[in-house]
């Protein structure tokens, strides 16, 4: 829900900027190329080097939480420079920063890191529940998001700097959920452990290590 709202948020904001800081259809052209050409490369270079290896090293608290805190860095700036200096200058470039997190970041940590939650599931609820969550939480983004998009775009005491201010408040829910989130994935985690534990088959033992991968190094020590 969180990272489909603000996609559609921060594409709101960037758009807006494209076309107040290039007024040329053919730069805009070109510029939105040039961007979306760097995304891919910087996507694909994370995604091959880097991606696997912090994850393994961090675990999933970090896989969830790099998207909101980056997307917090950049929002702050933009916050703060737009309320000194407006929408000119470096705002256009933190805004900029935004887009490029919620494309990369959401990408190769996000989404892959969230597919983990749904481990402790039996595999026969697996793939339902995924299907479900996936469908609800995206008809819910896309109401949630397009509603306050209009209601901000009619509001004329707002700007695109107080955009980034209301970016925050939602920042701030999105990463206090998120650890609540991996709290209770945590409990169900050990949960699934303790039981196979109690079994102590070759094929719950394997089940058992593969599970503990996807804690975080700290409770990996723990658990064992």
């Amino acid at each position: 829900l969180f990272p489909l709202f603000a996609t559609f948020y921060i594409d709101f904001m960037f758009l807006g900027q494209v076309k107040i800081q290039y007024t040329n259809a053919r730069v805009i052209s070109e510029f939105l190329s040039l961007f979306l050409g760097s995304m891919s490369v910087a996507e694909f270079l994370l995604r091959t080097f880097v991606s696997g290896r912090l994850i393994s090293k961090y675990g999933v608290l970090f896989g969830i939480l790099m998207l909101p805190f980056t997307l917090s860095l950049s929002t702050t700036l933009a916050a703060v420079y737009g309320s000194f200096y407006g929408a000119i200058g470096l705002f256009f470039s933190f805004i900029i920063l935004s887009r490029l997190f919620i494309r990369v970041i959401r990408t190769i940590f996000f989404d892959s890191t969230f597919q983990i939650f749904y481990q402790p599931i039996p595999i026969h609820d697996r793939l339902a529940l995924q299907s479900k969550v996936a469908g609800v939480s995206k008809s819910i983004g896309f109401i949630l998001a397009g509603a306050i998009l209009v209601a901000l775009a009619h509001a004329p005491f707002f700007n695109v700097v107080d955009y980034n201010y209301i970016f925050l408040v939602v920042l701030g829910v999105w990463i206090w959920l998120s650890y609540k989130l991996y709290q209770e994935y945590r409990g169900s985690l050990k949960a699934v452990l303790s039981n196979l534990i109690g079994h102590k088959s070759s094929t719950e033992s394997s089940a058992f290590a593969s599970l503990s991968g996807f804690v975080t190094p700290s409770d990996t020590k723990k658990t064992q």
